[in-house]
């Protein structure tokens, strides 16, 4: 009711916050995100998309502390997110998640919910097969959970999905008859049940198949009902092992002998046609003969040729755009067996059979790590070692490089008294600092130009920044003697646009940017010209014992804005003495948390340099570190963190 669910969310908004701090709480952002997502469908007013995203931000804090109660919830309302913003594929994702995560926690309510908001969601993009399974199952849930009035309201709204009158279910055991017609003719057995079979295949398989974790299980039970389902004589799942095909299982209807965990290389195997599977690997199109034997393109298949097969199905089974394993029947007495009401059957089950086998392979990894893995596993493991060996030594190398090309502290220490406090996130980073000295020239005096930088990211994609803005900040500076600070952080910026095509790209990476130009008036007074790209400098007067921080423009390096609309940098002069202190920051410092979610912050920055000025550098720099450990404690490091103190 659109017009009540209107006035209602309004009035909601009056009494909210007296709900804080109770479970009812909880339920009411639930709610809230789910009509308001239903109202934007309707009317496509953003103020419920804004309204809905804000109460699933709530609930996803929620489901981090708390997933038993609020980890489905949240799979729900990404769900329907999803849905109202068209984003089909990730919204079947998450009501999938949101059921199996209801059903695991024997929330029935929110199951139901589940199940139910899920179908309306495949009637709205005509999956008429879907809807029915997933409302049938809605209808169940409810039932059990004792809404009997809402199962009466489904009933009522889509009497075409609910098949009340086609099949019964035993209250006791939960299960579901149903009425079999056998219609034989011209030697040829066909299992016609309509609607009824469908529907009981596939609650049978979702009771089955997404409460069992155990892949051993899992395949048995998987293997025998789309046997028995399916019209086929014989059945194989393959799954994909790295693009390794293996038989993991095998069922034979007319012998009962079935067989899992066999890992059995299809390349090896004498018991189905390889050349059907490779077909269905390389496409990864479903697959149907009416009757392989007569097939002018497997007619010579030696195993089609040996084996007289008749009706064949090789099925993909895709999850997450990835093949997780292929399905693959025959029946060798009849033909044209699997009909398009069949595969329809099969498509419905194998999404639950992707699923599923991604459930129990999760859920056998886990049990792996715990027991430090199997036997059977030692060879990957170790396999994945020496790659990640392999990366870590690449990544170790790539520091080397990176440090070799930052400019020596000691080289630095010979032309400026300085401290450099530098440490990267990772292995490598994607802050630097860069150093070079001008000679005095007829037309200009001696300069020494001291930079902090702060690249887009860290680890290895902003160490690659970082060697491109070395590179380009000594091309500019000692090639080309640009001298003015302003003027040099806008070549880099032009440097950076084009060296990273972004006027006809979708790159958007860049740097912030703190430069100073030093030059010394005479002995005891230097002229300091600053520049900054979105980074501030700090300067300490020991005359006046005071702390100044020079704001940067609010304009980063490349990223978004274009060569044409940016004019240009400033330039800030200032006048220092002898003694008087600079501090080049990046963000790093000052965005490090604590245990309680806070930032160090700017004005603690502003504190800390302060009460350190008057001491010497080399202590200066072990405060600045003690701070940073003390304030961090166990927490992880945010970002690379680097703070160059110089003395005049």
């Amino acid at each position: 009711n659109i017009e009540n669910a209107k006035n209602n969310l309004h009035e909601i908004e009056k009494y909210k916050k007296s709900l804080e701090g109770q479970y009812h709480y909880a339920y009411t952002i639930f709610y809230i995100s789910l009509v308001s997502l239903m109202l934007y469908s309707e009317d496509k007013d953003k103020k419920y998309l804004k309204d809905a995203k804000k109460q699933i931000k709530q609930m996803k804090l929620w489901a981090k502390h708390c997933p038993a109660n609020y980890q489905h919830k949240y799979y729900l309302m990404q769900a329907e997110l999803m849905r109202a913003t068209g984003k089909t594929e990730q919204a079947k994702e998450y009501f999938d998640k949101a059921i199996f995560g209801a059903k695991q926690e024997n929330m029935y309510c929110d199951e139901a919910l589940a199940w139910q908001l899920a179908a309306r969601f495949y009637i709205k993009i005509n999956k008429t097969h879907l809807a029915e399974y997933y409302m049938q199952n809605a209808h169940n849930v409810y039932k059990k959970w004792g809404a009997l009035a809402v199962c009466n309201y489904i009933e009522q709204q889509h009497p075409t999905l609910i098949y009340t009158n086609n099949y019964k279910i035993n209250e006791n055991k939960n299960e579901i008859k149903t009425n079999e017609t056998v219609v034989i003719g011209n030697n040829t057995t066909v299992f016609d049940t309509g609607n009824s079979l469908d529907m009981s295949s596939v609650i049978k398989a979702s009771q089955s198949l997404s409460g069992e974790v155990h892949l051993e299980k899992l395949l048995q039970n998987m293997m025998q009902i789309i046997i028995e389902n399916a019209g086929a004589d014989s059945g194989f799942i393959i799954t994909n092992d790295n693009e390794k095909y293996n038989i993991e299982a095998e069922y034979n209807h007319k012998n009962k002998i079935m067989s899992v965990l066999q890992n059995e290389n299809i390349e090896n195997s004498k018991k189905l046609s390889a050349n059907i599977i490779k077909y269905v690997i390389r496409t990864r199109k479903v697959l149907v003969l009416d009757n392989a034997t007569n097939n002018s393109t497997y007619e010579n298949d030696e195993y089609i040729k040996n084996n007289k097969v008749k009706s064949v199905l090789c099925q993909p089974i895709i999850h997450k755009n990835k093949l997780v394993a292929i399905l693959y029947l025959e029946n060798n007495i009849n033909v044209g067996v699997f009909t398009e009401q069949r595969l329809d059957t099969i498509n419905i089950l194998s999404s639950q059979i992707a699923i599923s086998i991604e459930n129990a392979l999760l859920y056998e990894n886990l049990e792996q790590k715990v027991q430090e893995r199997t036997k059977e596993l030692v060879a990957q493991k170790k396999l994945v070692e020496q790659k990640n060996e392999h990366i870590t030594a690449s990544v170790r190398y790539a520091k080397t490089i990176q440090t070799a090309t930052l400019p020596f502290e000691e080289r630095i220490k010979k032309q400026l008294d300085l401290f450099i406090l530098f440490r990267p996130k990772d292995i490598v980073s994607g802050d630097f600092y860069w150093f070079t000295h001008l000679p005095a020239k007829d037309e200009f005096s001696e300069k020494k130009f001291i930079a902090a930088v702060d690249c887009t990211g860290h680890g290895v994609p902003g160490a690659f920044m970082s060697m491109i803005g070395m590179q380009l900040l000594n091309k500019i500076v000692n090639q080309d003697k640009t001298i003015s600070p302003a003027d040099i952080l806008l070549q880099l910026h032009n440097g950076i646009y084009e060296s990273l095509k972004q006027a006809t790209s979708s790159n958007t990476d860049g740097m912030d940017v703190c430069l100073c130009c030093i030059e010394s008036e005479n002995t005891q007074q230097f002229k300091i010209t600053f520049s900054g790209a979105k980074r501030p400098l700090y300067y300490f007067e020991k005359e006046k014992n005071k702390l100044t921080r020079i704001k940067g423009d609010r304009k980063t390096i490349g990223g978004k804005i274009r060569i044409n609309s940016l004019t240009h940098f400033s330039n800030k002069e200032i006048v220092l003495q002898k003694n008087d202190l600079l501090y080049l920051t990046t963000d790093g410092y000052v965005d490090q948390n604590n245990k309680e979610r806070q930032k160090i912050g700017s004005p603690k920055l502003k504190e800390i340099l302060n009460n350190i000025a008057n001491k010497p550098l080399s202590e200066q720099k072990q405060i600045l570190e003690t701070e940073l450990d003390n304030w961090q404690a166990e927490e992880k490091q945010r970002d690379d963190i680097t703070v160059v103190g110089i003395k005049l």
